[in-house]
């Protein structure tokens, strides 16, 4: 009946698998948990082997990295049921009965379901603040408010989906990089999938560094970027892109452009600190949308 489908790339995810095995079984259904790893350094191959003793359960291995959006393709290509329920690593269930409220809600009139992200009130002491305050604000947001525009707030590290779906979905991801997303949201919508949210939640526990997330925010800009210009329909999809061609069409990109130039370095001294403000974030992301716009 249900295939979950885990991609891994250097992180522990006994913890995570062992979790939804039990939840799993507890529910007597036909089940399987495939999890990939993308070419991990060994450490956390030799750990995360021992899910395989787990039964209904495999990890298959990559002899190099190719990626999260080739990893979640090669994961669809080993799957074995029809409905596909998607995991990042670095997450885990908020509810012993995670399994149990994806179950109640798949139907035949539902082709994609999305659980939902959450994060621990509170923010975490050595590092990744910046990701921290972003996902509460922007990222942990009710089904009821997600349902009221259900193509728009995708977060693809939870969810389930039918595997002819995702598979159409996947013919149209062809790119590479952070962002995915963005695009993701933009297909179920071209693709006119029957989207449904629900309050099923998965902590969000992988928080990189400040300056991992800036550079990583950096990248999905340029990829966002680059793809509008072959397919513009991607920015009624990302409020803050839709925002800056707004502005573009009115001249205001080179005025822009220039002020990421004269204020970037102030803006970065906050966000890299130990209390991000995301209104200076938010801020740095539409200049530098405009800089990279007019340099590249």
């Amino acid at each position: 009946m249900l295939s979950v489908l885990i991609p891994v790339y250097n992180y522990h995810v006994t913890k995570l698998v062992t979790e939804i095995h039990k939840q799993l079984c507890k529910e007597k259904i036909a089940f399987e948990i495939i999890a990939f790893d993308d070419g991990s350094e060994i450490k956390y191959m030799k750990q995360n082997e021992t899910i395989s003793q787990l039964s209904n359960t495999k990890l298959l291995n990559s002899p190099e990295n190719i990626g999260r959006i080739a990893s979640r393709a090669a994961l669809a290509e080993a799957a074995n049921f029809d409905w596909l329920l998607f995991l990042d690593a670095d997450v885990f269930p908020k509810s012993s009965k995670f399994i149990a409220s994806y179950l109640n809600v798949i139907n035949k009139d539902s082709d994609a379901i999305f659980g939902g992200f959450a994060y621990h009130h509170k923010p975490p002491k050595n590092k990744g603040i910046l990701r921290w305050k972003y996902g509460r604000k922007y990222e942990e947001i009710p089904a009821l408010q997600r349902n009221k525009d259900p193509h728009r707030i995708i977060i693809s590290a939870n969810f389930i989906i039918k595997k002819s779906c995702f598979k159409r979905i996947h013919s149209k991801m062809a790119f590479t990089g952070y962002g995915l997303d963005n695009f993701f949201a933009l297909f179920t919508s071209e693709l006119k999938l029957n989207v449904v949210h629900i309050d099923n939640e998965v902590y969000h526990l992988g928080l990189e560094t400040n300056l991992s997330y800036l550079n990583k925010s950096k990248e999905c800009i340029s990829n966002l970027l680059y793809q509008t210009k072959a397919n513009g329909i991607i920015a009624k999809n990302n409020k803050l892109l839709n925002t800056f061609i707004s502005l573009k069409r009115i001249g205001l990109n080179y005025p822009l452009a220039l002020a990421y130039k004269l204020i970037h370095r102030f803006l970065e001294h906050n966000i890299l600190g130990k209390n991000p403000n995301m209104i200076a974030f938010q801020s740095y992301k539409l200049l530098y949308i405009a800089y990279t716009d007019v340099t590249k």
